[in-house]
């Protein structure tokens, strides 16, 4: 018996590879600053400078992404680390970063946040050049959602014509 478009559909939807944000954490020097995200649509807003954009750098920097947009006064200021929990195909992960050290490891629980003095993190890199224990954050997110990697080869530009060969 076949199943119906309906229920095939279904099924590919449960199958699917997912990275679900769900909570968004600055640990600072004298308190911390949270924002928790529901399952579906989110939508962030507010008056201008009050943390918008901050919100989207930490994902993206907690992710392995760069911490350049980060870097301002009340930021260094009072911004000690990120970090980002996330379910990830069913599994729930927190991703930590210093906030001022682009450089340093990635250190990856697997558990929620505010359970992470029970476990022992992977020690991941933000940048394919640079090596950590446990391998390169964009590695580990692929193989957690089951998407193969690809290797992209660079052309390579003759000096003389500067064309690519």
């Amino acid at each position: 018996e076949c199943a119906s478009e309906k229920q095939l559909e279904v099924i590919r939807m449960e199958v699917s590879p997912y990275l679900l944000v769900r909570k968004v954490v600055v640990k600072g020097v004298t308190s911390n600053y949270e924002a928790e995200f529901k399952e579906g649509l989110n939508i962030i807003w507010g008056d201008m400078d009050c943390g918008k954009s901050s919100i989207l750098s930490i994902i993206d920097y907690c992710l392995g992404g760069s911490n350049e947009t980060l870097l301002y006064e009340e930021m260094l200021a009072k911004g000690r680390s990120a970090q980002l929990e996330v379910d990830l195909n069913g599994n729930i992960c927190t991703f930590e970063r210093s906030i001022s050290d682009s450089e340093g490891a990635i250190r990856v629980f697997m558990c929620e946040i505010g359970s992470e003095h029970e476990n022992f993190p992977m020690l991941m890199s933000g940048h394919p050049q640079k090596m950590m224990p446990d391998c390169w954050v964009s590695d580990f997110i692929l193989d957690s959602l089951g998407i193969a990697k690809v290797s992209i080869r660079e052309s390579k530009v003759r000096e003389d014509r500067k064309s690519v060969v």
